[in-house]
């Protein structure tokens, strides 16, 4: 049976890097995919999932984070928090 992970935040606060690093690659192979004969509206519509997975992993990992702040307050000090927080949404 399938269970999430708890914490959730440590399993998906890598998923918007990984992202990032494919979109070029993603939006490289759509130009080639285009200019080979494919079909633009289709190849397109990957690139723009892409994109769309991108913000949802980023909206995901910054939910999660401010979830789990609340028990890593507990035993870790505030501004080591603050400043992991503050690079996340920078």
């Amino acid at each position: 049976m399938f269970s999430l992970p708890d914490p959730l935040h440590p399993a998906i606060v890598h998923l918007p890097m990984a992202f990032v690093v494919l979109l070029p690659v993603t939006v490289a192979v759509a130009i080639w995919a285009i200019r080979r004969g494919g079909a633009p509206m289709r190849v397109w519509g990957v690139a723009a999932s892409m994109h769309a997975a991108l913000a949802l992993s980023a909206w995901a990992s910054l939910a999660s984070g401010d979830a789990a702040g609340e028990q890593v307050e507990k035993v870790v000090a505030e501004a080591p928090i603050e400043s992991h927080e503050e690079a996340a949404e920078a």
